[in-house]
């Protein structure tokens, strides 16, 4: 399994965050995309191959629905789903705006979320906490939340504990 199908490289998360912030305009898209309970469904949206002509502009070579990969094509269904939630404007840190301000999320749906055993209950999972900071955090931050837990879920061989996506969320929740 080629790594860079199951993570997203610098270039893609900034045409996401481009992507992202011409949604605003586009609603229809952004609605479909939002109401999305999982994976699947996103899918099966027109709006997630509007997504994917839009990153053809990186490498029309690459880019094109065939050409992908099931994990890129599962990847890339997660992060326009949940990104579709998610502020255009946001700066926070996903974690760490889960774990400080005014209303802390529930430390039992936050070792829920960081112990997801799929893509849909982490589809679910993750938009769940996207809606409880009201979308209001950074874009390349959530893809690559997302990107790191999809990259550990898929891959078999283990990476350092201050690498890991757990250690890496875990810090950020918790920091004082």
């Amino acid at each position: 399994m080629k790594i860079n199908s199951i993570i997203l490289s610098e270039l893609e998360v900034n045409f996401i965050v481009t992507w992202r912030k011409n949604l605003e305009d586009i609603r229809g898209d952004r609605a479909q995309l939002r109401r999305a309970a999982n994976p699947q469904d996103v899918i099966n949206s027109p709006a997630f191959y509007r997504f994917l002509n839009f990153l053809k502009v990186i490498k029309p070579e690459l880019y094109g629905t065939e050409k992908f990969t099931e994990n890129k094509l599962l990847l890339l269904a997660i992060v326009a789903g949940l990104i579709a939630r998610v502020n255009p404007e946001g700066k926070a840190p996903f974690a760490q705006s889960l774990g400080h301000g005014e209303r802390q999320y529930s430390e039992i749906r936050f070792q829920q979320l960081l112990q997801s055993r799929d893509e849909e209950e982490f589809f679910r999972r993750m938009g769940t906490a996207i809606h409880f900071v009201k979308g209001d955090v950074s874009v390349k931050d959530v893809c690559g939340c997302i990107s790191s837990w999809y990259k550990e879920y898929k891959m078999s061989f283990k990476t350092k504990v201050s690498d890991q996506f757990k250690f890496q969320m875990a810090s950020k929740y918790y920091q004082v």
